[in-house]
């Protein structure tokens, strides 16, 4: 059991799972994903991760993955959304679970209804090389989307600001 926020809309037919940016939880998220519920005619179901907002423990790449997996499996189970009305956004630190997930839904051979990536980076490990140099070779490569992408055949929209201070556009371009 972890946190998280599901904005309903009647007459909706999809649901859109949100995975937040780094320096960001769901309460800071809120008014966005009202914006989506409003403006898309969408449910919305933002997930919250370890050691973000009220939620105890680390935030780590396991963790963060099972809380992404829980959510997807509470949508689909037990509200029975059909994964092909389930729209996967991830942003930012959030693109990392989001890709896993489309992968792993092909694994199962289930596809989702779409794969949106806001600010997406090709691997933690990557991003870490461009920013520090030599020594992000101590850290452990978490959050491979270069990796995963292959793996995902749900239609993808890509969205990345080429003014973007952290995650260069190239990573969106490589993905």
């Amino acid at each position: 059991r972890f946190p998280s926020l599901f904005l309903c809309k009647e007459g909706a037919c999809c649901c859109m799972m949100y995975l937040h940016g780094n320096a960001e939880d769901l309460g800071l998220s809120h008014d966005l994903l009202k914006a989506f519920r409003d403006f898309l005619n969408v449910h919305v179901l933002g997930v919250e991760y370890p050691g973000y907002g009220p939620v105890p423990g680390n935030p780590c790449e396991g963790g963060v993955n099972r809380h992404t997996r829980a959510a997807f499996n509470f949508l689909t189970q037990k509200l029975r959304i059909p994964p092909q009305r389930v729209i996967i956004f991830g942003r930012s630190i959030g693109t990392g679970p989001a890709t896993n997930l489309v992968s792993l839904l092909h694994k199962q051979r289930k596809q989702a209804a779409a794969l949106v990536l806001q600010s997406p980076y090709r691997s933690i490990k990557t991003l870490a090389k461009e920013l520090v140099g030599a020594i992000a070779n101590v850290i452990m490569d978490r959050f491979d989307n270069e990796t995963d992408i292959v793996n995902c055949y749900s239609p993808t929209l890509i969205i990345h600001g080429r003014q973007d201070e952290l995650i260069p556009v190239r990573h969106a371009s490589v993905l």
